[in-house]
């Protein structure tokens, strides 16, 4: 699987490609698209530049956002590419990028005619949308933000940016709308969906160094983040992220932010995220957020190294800010290393829940906040120091290296199987594996703690390709089932396995059942498999691998030698 498939923070979410896409190839000319079409960017292209293929790519983002309709797609090559439209015309320092409802821009591309979507690898091939453009050496000159989305534009979920790295954005400027706000990217009151996105070095004089979300009225569509990474950015609030959640919204509206990481932010109130709540008034509850499978790790800040949180009195029954499984390490500040509470939340008990989750090792403490405010509800998580509450713990969670920012659970960790399956879970972890593991091999399968999901190493297990016949002999392209056994040993029972899980050369099983093969009075599995589909092997392949899980969610997997037929 490529990279960016399935990279650290989870798995891919992505719009399905228009039942019908209208591929327009134009010679000189450089006729509109139409809706639903691919249009294909390229700094690189030589063609006649009029976005109709990688050959005649446009060379410059702005000029596929200015043809852009709702139910196109934007597709951008590896590159770097700098913003040249400008919000204020005598301003060369307003210019940004701006978004488009309805059309979704996809980052990652090796430019090549026969390109599919699933070729798409934004790990492999970065794209970058760079606010420096200006002298290279300078900061001062670059763009306010890479992207500018004022209140007009009200842009909503059907906005989709998508396999990208965001840097260089710097709003200084006390002076303009907007101007001191979201260096990487400027949000008033729109909400874009963005996944697979990187912000990094960014920076804003007052708040979201990388990102600044503000005033979401009452808008039925959520505000996504699904595998964003915020590096490096600074700001006064909100280094990585500032949400400034001032109104009411309409469920199901919210803002989620699943499998993001926050690192190395920097800020006066809250390294990697600020979040402040304005008043509720009669109309509805502040705008829900929900943070899953998250990790703050190296963030700093004076309040709230890791997060800060602050606003009106709230008193509600459904908690308006729910982290699940996240990680908070090594963030630091003077007071409340991983999450600083401000003024204002109040009187109502259970405006914030904590649940499942890791927060260890930062500095001076893992949570504080102002005397008279209602702290965090903290339940079956690990948290240095003690924390009151259902299934917490108080044990060094055993990470890999923390030092480096590797918050993976070491075999060893008391972390592993000890959270609770109660609460909605994600179905994948922050690296894309199941969420729900049995990793400590007990037999019964509970979510760890933090935002990783430990995976045993896999089991090795015996398999028989064809049994009874010992060539192995396998003929690529036969829609014909073959047989393989996974045989029950002293060490292994094959009934325990789950079926559905089990792949063969890159095959999914297509039958089963549970037989004795090799007549030794235990019965073992035998499966069946499709040749054609078996996309690992070609025509030197001396070596076929099994794998998959049990019923318990144990990983195993096994060998056995093969004779490819072309």
């Amino acid at each position: 699987m490529k990279n960016g498939q399935k990279s650290l923070a989870g798995a891919l979410v992505m719009v399905a490609l228009a039942a019908a896409l209208v591929l327009i190839v134009a010679g000189g000319q450089s006729a509109l698209a139409q809706a639903g079409s691919i249009i294909y960017v390229d700094s690189d292209a030589t063609g006649f530049n009029n976005g109709r293929s990688w050959k005649h790519a446009y060379t410059n983002l702005q000029d596929a956002l200015d043809e852009a309709a709702s139910g196109d797609q934007i597709w951008v090559a590896a590159g770097i590419y700098k913003p040249t439209w400008q919000f204020i015309g005598d301003d060369p320092r307003s210019a940004a990028f701006q978004m488009v409802n309805g059309v979704a821009i996809y980052g990652g591309w090796e430019p090549d005619e026969e390109t599919r979507f699933e070729d798409r690898d934004w790990v492999a091939y970065e794209t970058i949308l760079s606010g420096n453009i200006g002298d290279a050496d300078r900061f001062d000159d670059n763009s306010y933000h890479v992207f500018y989305h004022p209140q007009d534009l009200a842009l909503d979920s059907s906005a989709i940016l998508d396999g990208f790295t965001i840097t260089a954005g710097n709003a200084d400027e006390p002076d303009l709308p907007g101007g001191v706000f979201g260096g990487g990217m400027y949000n008033d009151h729109s909400l874009p969906t963005l996944n697979n996105i990187t912000f990094v070095d960014n920076s804003a004089q007052n708040d979201g160094g990388g990102l600044y979300v503000s005033e979401p009225l009452t808008i039925t569509m959520p505000l996504t983040f699904t595998n964003v990474t915020f590096a490096g950015n600074s700001a006064g609030n909100g280094g990585g992220v500032y949400i400034g959640a001032t109104r009411p919204i309409t469920p199901p509206g919210g803002i989620t932010f699943t499998n993001c990481v926050f690192s190395g932010n920097s800020a006066e109130r809250g390294g990697g995220l600020s979040i402040t709540w304005g008043e509720p008034d009669e109309e509805g509850d502040p705008l829900p957020t929900r943070l899953t499978n998250c990790i703050f790790w190296g963030n700093l800040a004076a309040f709230g190294g890791g997060a800060f949180i602050t606003g009106g009195e709230l008193d509600v029954d459904t908690p308006p800010l729910l982290l699940t499984n996240c990680t908070f390490s090594d963030n630091q500040a003077e007071s409340g290393g991983g999450i600083y509470v401000g003024k204002g939340l109040g009187p109502g008990e259970g405006w914030l829940e904590l649940t499942n989750s890791i927060l260890w090792g930062d500095a001076p403490d893992e949570i504080s906040g102002e005397d008279g405010v209602w702290l965090p509800v903290v339940t079956y998580s690990d948290v240095e120091g003690g924390y009151e509450g259902e299934g917490n713990i108080n044990q060094d969670p055993a990470f890999v290296d923390p030092d480096s920012g590797d918050l993976h659970l070491q075999p060893d960790s008391v972390c592993i199987d000890s959270a609770n399956n109660g609460p909605e879970l994600a179905q994948y972890d922050i690296d894309g594996d199941l969420r729900v593991l049995d990793g400590d091999g007990d037999g019964t399968a509970i979510v760890d703690m933090g935002a990783d999901e430990f995976k045993m190493l896999s089991i090795l297990v015996e398999i028989d390709i064809t049994p009874d016949i010992p060539t192995n002999v396998i003929k690529l392209g036969s829609p014909r089932r073959l047989p393989v056994a996974i045989l029950t040993t002293d060490d292994f029972d094959a009934t325990e396995v789950a079926v559905d899980t089990v792949v063969f050369a890159g095959a999914s099983q297509v039958g089963f059942a549970f037989v004795d093969v090799d007549k030794d009075g235990h019965n073992d599995v035998l499966l069946e498999f499709r040749p054609v589909d078996m996309v690992d092997l070609d025509e030197d392949s001396t070596e076929a691998t099994l794998s998959g899980e049990t019923v318990g969610g144990a990983f195993f997997e096994g060998t056995d030698e093969v004779k490819v037929i072309p």
